[in-house]
């Protein structure tokens, strides 16, 4: 059964209404199905703001489509057997270039428990500071 993702539930209002931090011009997105509204909502605010996004979401296949279908800039990845293995491995495809932009960014990570640690310590391990790092799940 597809999620309903047009519901705005008190945790989803919640998230819906965060400020984006305004002090960074890059705004890097990492979440899971349960994130879309989410990004949709720090998108909006990214774009009005002049700032740059982009993010990776882990779906189930039957999701791959949405993210498009909901014009949202976002890579989409599949679940794999660890959590956020695919996620992660997006990273090591991002060029290097790219880096030297999002090390100056902010990183908003949503979804599973294990799949955002696993992601964390990834972007730790990439040069991404703790302050840099803000949890949406």
């Amino acid at each position: 059964m597809t999620p309903e993702l047009h519901v705005m539930t008190p945790v989803r209002q919640f998230y819906a209404d965060m400020p984006l931090l305004r002090e960074h011009r890059y705004h890097f997105f990492f979440g899971n199905e349960h994130s879309i509204e989410l990004y949709q909502r720090l998108k909006e605010e990214a774009c009005s703001h002049q700032c740059q996004y982009i993010g990776v979401l882990e779906l189930p296949g039957i999701l791959f489509h949405k993210p498009e279908r909901c014009g949202l800039l976002l890579d989409v990845v599949p679940y794999g057997p660890q959590p956020a293995m695919h996620a992660v491995a997006y990273l090591d495809r991002l060029e290097p270039e790219l880096w030297t932009l999002w090390k100056q960014g902010i990183f908003y990570l949503s979804g599973k428990e294990a799949a955002v640690h696993e992601f964390e310590q990834a972007l730790k391990l990439r040069g991404i500071a703790p302050a840099q790092i803000v949890h949406v799940c």
